[in-house]
């Protein structure tokens, strides 16, 4: 069987969770309102985000925007303020 783990499930870990968690970490949860609460910007801040190829959700059958907590993390990021940086002078 290869890599699979316990019960024959390819990729898990001995608890079979290896795969689950990078899974759920990609699974699209959050409709584009919740996504903007989450990360703290207004909904329209994430259709340009998306235009800019900063963040690329998953979407339904019904074209509806879905983000993972990925995404929100990413947004997190985004959004961060630049750290200060010292110049040092030669």
């Amino acid at each position: 069987m290869g890599n699979a783990g316990p019960g024959g499930i390819p990729g898990c870990d001995e608890r079979g969770r290896e795969d689950m968690v990078m899974d759920d970490r990609n699974r699209p949860l959050y409709m584009i309102s919740v996504a903007a609460e989450l990360a703290g910007v207004h909904p329209q801040t994430l259709r340009a985000y998306e235009q800019k190829g900063l963040v690329t959700p998953q979407r339904t059958s019904g074209n509806t925007r879905m983000y993972s907590q990925a995404d929100i993390e990413r947004l997190g990021l985004i959004n961060e303020p630049p750290t200060r940086v010292s110049t040092l002078r030669a």
